[in-house]
């Protein structure tokens, strides 16, 4: 056997690996282009399943069923170490071990991040995104290639010629209707839905935008939409996929289809844009899907991101009729933005804590927002030089017209989403230092000034920072909140290492007074200056689902919005049943509960995080 890295990488079934070592002193877009043709080259045609023609794990990336190297829409590459080690160390030949021990260091080096564990508060330098389904669908990928045609075969357009050429190349050898769509524009619903689900396996399956605009001009009452809209989501959840906006203007009834085919299906990451004019079947389902147990969508007041964002990200004009959401709930624009998300973040509490007062607090602030912007700066440098975006380069806009690589700031609009932890906590701890004895959540007038005033202080700060482009602040805590709790000390209402405040919201069990109260409370924060986002999440009774109450819920959201408020995301579960899921997971297999920005089910948490649902008050009205 050749004692070259890719010769060995070959021998070991890895074709995409392999290919990233066949000339290791070409350009380094070069040598992940390399890689991605392989992979494409290697792998057999699509077999069509299930109504989409296309299904499963990582169905694109995984066609070789290679280990080592895989395509990642974060890093550019995947790596599994554990497989790596292992094929290290069933290697007898000890020179042949030393190479592939070389090739491993050099990918580690590539995917080395900078941002120090302090800063990474929910992220470090993560980059969700949204490629240009719309443009797509419309163009199809020879579209794409005609505009490709005309530029040099330089390290910049050679490498992404070669990719093109590399997909296009594998379509054709596939059967319909991946030799049809997304090569050429779609024809029909069935084609559209197909060409999106084959460039959502392509990006690695990440977040989609507008989804009912995208689809819905395709829609014209087909009997097959609802169950091909719901073989997609089913595969949102299979692969972990991440954000779908929906509109709910253009194409209402498409929109509606979609909510309702979510049912019982914790991903995506739904979200309904909310309107003056949103319509009441919109509502109808938002709430249905609710009672059934299934906290999706979360709900977006569309107003307060209209309204800032020009101001904030300099997005105008007609783009902002394509502002989304990507990852759990983290601003972008469809097709046209590259936003780390989350790039860094601050766990507030832990500067207060250090700080032992609140006027050394704020004064600490901005060395510590400075440190977490300079490290996303120089992650930034890190990924732009070794990890290049080449799908991703082709499918958003502008890269290929600014000839610079998505990681590079090719694309329209960049900038960062910086996470804040701890947020309600501080407020808290703040509320004691001054001797008051209320907690944020229950429209205490005391209480409420602090958290304005803290936020306040703190999004202007970031917003006042640059990256590589814009910075937003945002409160997104996954199932994070937990551990960033694990090295505070003690602060009113939480012990030594428990866990941190869930939402933007009140700590859990601490708001007593009521969902209005709760929402007035919350809607004092400047949202409009963390378009980031903000998270709420909000437990309500079963009850509020029945009929007589959906007006008063409905009204009870529109007054959150009509304030100023951002986003809520809701948890519609009795106690009963959460006390006997928390005692006996596997019995509810299928429980969501609604954790950080997006669903979950109850059982896959850890204790811990069980406990911090239970823990939730249970609102009624």
């Amino acid at each position: 056997m050749s004692s070259k890295k890719s010769d060995l990488l070959y021998g070991l079934g890895e074709p995409f690996a392999a290919g990233m070592f066949e000339d290791e002193n070409a350009s380094i877009p070069w040598r992940y282009a390399r890689g991605i043709c392989r992979h494409f080259e290697h792998a057999p045609a699509l077999v069509p399943t299930g109504l989409l023609g296309i299904g499963g794990y990582q169905a694109v990336w995984n066609l070789n069923h290679a280990k080592l190297v895989r395509y990642d829409y974060n890093s550019s590459i995947s790596v599994d170490w554990k497989a790596f080690e292992e094929a290290i160390s069933k290697t007898e030949n000890p020179f042949h071990k030393t190479q592939l021990r070389r090739a491993q260091t050099e990918l580690a080096n590539w995917l080395c991040n900078p941002v120090p564990q302090r800063y990474a508060i929910g992220g470090a330098g993560w980059i969700h995104g949204i490629i240009h389904y719309e443009r797509i669908l419309d163009e199809g990928l020879l579209g794409y290639k005609a505009r490709m045609d005309n530029k040099p075969d330089d390290d910049f357009f050679g490498p992404l010629k070669a990719v093109l050429d590399a997909v296009i190349s594998y379509l054709k050898r596939c059967p319909y209707p991946f030799n049809q769509v997304p090569l050429h524009p779609a024809r029909n619903f069935k084609e559209a839905m197909a060409a999106f689900a084959f460039c959502w396996y392509l990006d690695g399956c990440d977040s989609i935008g507008r989804f009912d605009n995208v689809l819905g001009k395709y829609y014209h009452g087909e009997p097959e939409a609802f169950d091909l809209v719901r073989e997609l989501w089913t595969a949102f959840d299979v692969n972990n996929g991440w954000h779908a906006y929906l509109d709910g203007t253009l194409y209402p009834d498409f929109t509606e289809l979609c909510i309702r085919a979510q049912n019982g299906i914790r991903r995506p990451n739904t979200g309904l844009r909310i309107t003056s004019g949103t319509r009441d079947d919109l509502w109808e389902a938002v709430f249905d899907a609710w009672q059934q147990g299934n906290p999706t969508p979360s709900l977006y007041n569309d107003k307060v991101y209209r309204n800032a964002l020009p101001g904030l990200t300099g997005i105008d004009g007609d783009d902002l009729d394509h502002y989304a959401f990507g990852g759990c709930t983290e601003l972008m624009v469809e097709g046209r933005s590259q936003v780390g998300s989350i790039d860094a973040g601050l766990n507030l509490l832990e500067i207060y804590q250090s700080s032992g007062s609140e006027k050394a607090f704020y004064e600490a602030l901005p060395t510590h927002v400075d440190l977490a912007v300079r490290s996303v700066v120089l992650e930034h440098e890190v990924a732009k030089t070794f990890r290049p975006q080449l799908i991703r380069t082709l499918l958003v806009d502008d890269c290929i017209e600014n000839g610079r690589d998505f990681r590079d700031c090719g694309a329209r609009y960049n900038g960062s989403a910086i996470n804040l932890a701890g947020g309600t906590d501080t407020i808290n701890a703040i509320a004691k230092e001054r001797g008051l004895t209320g907690k944020f959540g229950n429209d205490d007038e005391a209480v409420d000034a602090i958290a304005a005033e803290m936020y306040g202080r703190v999004f202007d700060l970031i917003t006042s920072r640059r990256t590589y482009g814009f910075c937003l602040p945002s409160v997104i805590l996954l199932t994070t909140f937990a551990q960033f709790g694990h090295y505070v000390p003690a602060t009113t209402g939480r012990d030594d290492g428990t866990p941190l405040t869930d939402s933007v919201g009140a700590r859990q069990g601490t708001d007593l007074k009521g969902p209005t109260a709760l929402l007035n409370s919350t809607a004092k924060i400047p949202s409009s200056k963390a378009v980031g986002t903000l998270i709420l999440n909000l437990r309500l009774n079963a009850e509020m689902m029945s009929e007589g109450n959906r007006p008063r819920l409905k009204a009870l959201i529109q007054g959150f919005f009509a304030q100023g408020g951002m986003q809520v995301q809701m948890t519609i579960i009795d106690q009963k049943t959460l006390l006997a899921a928390y005692e006996n997971p596997d019995a509810y297999p299928n429980l969501l509960v609604r954790i950080g920005g997006y669903s979950e089910y109850f059982r896959r948490l850890s204790r811990e995080l069980q406990g911090e649902i239970l823990k939730r008050t249970e609102h009624s009205l």
